[in-house]
């Protein structure tokens, strides 16, 4: 049972023909990304073996803890204000990776606001019940490869 929950998230992995491949489970809006990420894929296997992985900053750990052989993306960190670097700021090369790693992840963008154009993710829903929850974004997410199919 799932209370006191204002948001929920979920982990989507889609392609770039902008269908939803995987769609974890529900969870509240306080767990992290990537606790997610752990949570759904086992560190101790081979996940994503052969594919170029795009993602966002929320996955930093992924290089270190599930060890990859193919080619993974993450976009350029900001560097933190410290004493010596008073005002942090991106190179413009690294401004220039950034965009095109945006252009490029744009897609899953599109599949998450595509599930969202069903209405049944944007509104609240008032069942308490993690089941009915993940039942609508899994409605969502085939209504949304249905449409675009």
């Amino acid at each position: 049972m799932v209370k006191k929950l204002h948001t929920v998230k979920s982990i989507i992995i889609t392609g770039q023909n902008r269908k939803v491949i995987y769609l974890s489970h529900i969870y509240g809006g306080r767990n992290h990304d990537y606790s997610i990420m752990k949570s759904e894929f086992d560190m101790d296997k081979q996940w994503f073996v052969d594919v170029t992985v795009r993602a966002d900053l929320g996955f930093l750990g992924l290089v270190n803890d599930y060890g990859f052989k193919s080619d993974l993306r993450l976009p350029n960190k900001k560097p933190r204000k410290s004493k010596n670097n008073l005002s942090p700021e991106l190179t413009k090369q690294q401004k220039i990776e950034n965009r095109a790693h945006a252009q490029r992840r744009i897609f899953v963008e599109h599949s998450i606001g595509g599930m969202k154009h069903f209405h049944c993710l944007t509104h609240r829903i008032r069942s308490q019940s993690s089941v009915i929850m993940d039942q609508f974004f899994g409605l969502a997410a085939g209504l949304w490869n249905f449409n675009i199919s």
